[in-house]
């Protein structure tokens, strides 16, 4: 099931519901609420619980019970019994914390993505407090009420459903065997600690089951804000940064510096598919490279005219948009990617470009891709690349000049269209079909301009 996102009396929304699918996309006008939706899908993607934070909930019984079954799964180690459902009594107790460990982890969140110190700035202006609801596979839920803080209201974790689709087996000397929804894993059981160890595997595997977007560590989902060049010149080097943490600079702003050095030290050690966004790098005139200069890696753009430049002192262009591009390309993490106006300093062709770095990353990569747009050029090219589905033919495919990562199932892509009502922002779904993604609110500007040069034509004669 693809994740899904409610929210009543959130920012300026009264109702909205996002469905979440590898291609997700958030157009409108300026100030509806493009961004205040991404900042809280990536506040929601990094809310993963703390190992901490479960042992401030657990009661003294459940204390007790995990010593028990610990004792109960190595005797049945040692004897070679079966260890199923011992294993799974012990992995019930914590993953029955889950809502009240995710409370401490989103009210964090909230207050560093959104910068606010009272959470009730986020609720929407007249109401008393805002809903926010996930709902994920299994048919799992979970709301929580945001006012002065972040309270749990309702929950449905489907943990024994869950419970129901794994196993747990006896492998070999102290050995268990995990087998999950969608990880699997061999560890050796020598204490508790080990135990808790596999206790976290099995969470990462049922967050991932049940809610693939949310609830990650950190690492695994960035957001990619708007100023991208600007930040890029002044937060990249390690010892500003750690200058700057504490002194009231934009925390979505130092991620995007962290995430400058995660992927400096990914590019050098070619673990980027530098070929997925190749023909973007090429029309912007540039290669990239990574180097390690006094212990840190560091990006390099050699340019068309021969010039070799640190990242930060790269064109405007470049600086926007190459760490977009080497995230999308990225054979490890980020697997969630969040962009803001990826368009940006972009010329039209590069922006066509990007569309189909996007389908290759999400076809050949297995990316999450969220991102606010106003760039028609960028719809219409990903419209394009959806229309093509409804075409098989390979040779007519490469004779329009694409290959087969570059199509994008329409199954793929969410579209919603963020437009102002009165006193609030409404949320409304487009139909994506094989013939791509609607058009009308671009079109219909694009008529006006093309009516109004008309009459200017006619008022000049």
């Amino acid at each position: 099931m693809n994740p899904k996102l409610i929210i009543e009396n959130f920012g300026p929304f009264e109702h909205a519901e996002i469905e979440y699918r590898p291609l997700t996309i958030f157009v409108g006008r300026n100030s509806v609420g493009k961004s205040l939706l991404l900042y809280l899908t990536w506040a929601l993607s990094i809310s993963a619980p703390q190992f901490e934070v479960f042992e401030r909930y657990l009661t003294l019984d459940e204390s007790r019970m995990i010593v028990k079954l610990y004792e109960s799964i190595i005797k049945s180690l040692r004897k070679g019994d079966d260890i199923d459902s011992y294993v799974k009594d012990f992995m019930r107790i914590f993953l029955k914390l889950l809502p009240s460990a995710f409370l401490e982890s989103l009210r964090n969140s909230l207050r560093m993505v959104f910068n606010v110190d009272n959470l009730r700035e986020l609720v929407r202006e007249g109401t008393e407090s805002a809903r926010v609801t996930l709902e994920g596979g299994l048919g799992s839920c979970l709301t929580v009420k945001v006012k002065d803080d972040v309270e749990l209201v309702d929950h449905y974790m489907a943990v024994d459903d869950y419970l129901c689709e794994v196993t747990f087996k006896a492998y070999s000397n102290n050995t268990i065997f995990f087998k999950g929804a969608r990880l699997r894993a061999i560890l050796s059981i020598s204490s508790l600690a080990d135990l808790l160890k596999l206790t976290f595997i099995v969470i990462s595997d049922y967050l991932a089951h049940l809610f693939s977007l949310f609830f990650l560590p950190e690492h695994m989902s960035a957001l990619l804000v708007d100023g991208r060049a600007g930040i890029a010149r002044t937060l990249l080097s390690p010892y500003v940064q750690n200058l700057l943490i504490g002194r009231g600079l934009f925390y979505p702003d130092l991620k995007l510096s962290s995430l400058y050095f995660q992927l400096a030290e990914q590019l050098y050690e070619g673990r980027i598919r530098i070929e997925v966004s190749e023909d973007l790098l090429k029309e912007l005139g540039c290669n990239v490279r990574s180097v390690l200069e006094g212990g840190t890696f560091k990006i390099y753009v050699d340019t068309w005219s021969r010039k070799s430049l640190r990242f930060e002192r790269a064109p405007s262009g470049v600086r926007e948009i190459l760490l977009v591009s080497l995230a999308l390309a990225s054979e490890e993490n980020p697997k969630i990617i969040l962009i803001e106006e990826p368009e940006a300093h972009l010329h039209p062709r590069a922006q066509k470009i990007f569309a189909k770095v996007v389908a290759r990353s999400i076809n050949m990569l297995n990316k999450f891709i969220i991102f606010t747009t106003h760039s028609d050029y960028i719809i219409y090219s990903l419209s394009n690349l959806v229309a093509l589905s409804g075409m098989r033919s390979k040779e007519k495919l490469k004779e329009l000049g694409y290959e087969e990562h570059e199509v994008i199932e329409p199954n793929k892509v969410a579209a919603y269209l963020i437009r102002q009502e009165n006193d609030k922002s409404i949320v409304e779904r487009l139909n994506v079909t094989s013939e791509g993604i609607p058009e009308e609110d671009f079109a219909e500007i694009a008529a006006e301009i093309t009516d109004e040069r008309a009459r200017i034509y006619f008022m000049r004669k």
